[in-house]
Formats: structure tokens, C-alpha cells, sequence
């Protein structure tokens, strides 16, 4: 998983325990680089950044590290493609999944609908949310 190594390069989240550890310890450090790395906008973090250090004082917790080591092995055993209607959508401009192949993800759905979103990162429901309240409206329409 090239994104993993992206994100924790020092493997420091992804050990057990101590990403955990680390995490809380620098919740707010690692949200807002997460989010510079992810938001297709950097200017967007002012907006993000205050709900989530309310979400945190709220007791909201931030799972990455527990993300990052559920990926562990190199070789994650990987599901069965969905046999349901599928929509896959793509922000074009997440740093976090810049070498990601995109259209490899088409593999966990028969034949799915397949969307970029070029003005978003890793939050196309966030960043662009008309456009993508449109799109998956017209693709539960399709299917009624």
C-alpha cells in the first residue's frame, strides 16, 4: 500500500499501540497535517480544523493509526466485488493517494459507476458537496 507509506513513513502510527499513543498525544498536529496533505484546497483547513478540535473536546477520536494498522500486511486479503450497483468517487487532488491507481478500486464493484472530482482531495462530499449530492442522486435515479 503506497499511500500508507506516504502517511507514516516513520511507521510511528502504524505500530500497535504506540501510534495510538502518539496520535492522541498530537491529535490536533497530525489533523491538520492530514488535512493539508488531503484537502484538494489547502486554503479549506481554516473551515475544517475548529470542528474537529470541537469534535475532539466532544471526545471525538481520530482513527488513523488504527487505519494504518489494519493495512499491516502487504497482501490484505481482499473482498469479493460487490454485486450491487456501485458508485466510486475520486478526488483528484488528495496528496495522500497520489500514487494511487485510481481505477483499481473499480475492482471492488461489478462494472460501477466511475467519477473524478478534479477541484477535490480526499473529501469530494465535503469539498464539492452540490456536485456530489448531484451525482449520486442521478445514480440512485438510474437505478429506480
Amino acid at each position: 500500500m503506497k499511500w500508507k507509506q506516504g502517511v507514516d513513513p516513520k511507521k510511528i502510527l502504524g505500530t500497535p499501540v504506540f501510534g495510538q499513543v502518539m496520535l492522541r498525544m498530537n491529535r490536533s498536529k497530525i489533523m491538520k497535517g492530514w488535512f493539508k496533505a488531503a484537502l484538494g484546497n489547502r486554503e479549506d483547513l481554516p473551515r475544517y480544523a475548529p470542528i474537529c478540535e470541537d469534535a475532539f473536546a466532544h471526545g471525538a477520536s481520530f482513527c488513523l493509526a488504527s487505519a494504518l494498522q489494519s493495512f499491516i500486511t502487504d497482501s490484505p486479503q481482499e473482498p469479493a466485488p460487490l454485486q450491487i450497483p456501485s458508485l466510486i468517487i475520486w478526488g483528484e487532488h488528495d496528496k495522500t493517494h497520489r500514487h494511487t491507481d485510481k481505477n483499481a478500486s473499480r475492482r471492488f464493484a461489478e462494472a460501477p459507476d466511475f467519477l473524478l472530482f478534479d477541484q477535490s482531495g480526499h473529501f469530494p462530499d465535503l469539498e464539492e458537496p452540490e456536485r456530489y449530492s448531484q451525482s449520486v442522486r442521478e445514480f440512485i435515479e438510474r437505478r429506480l
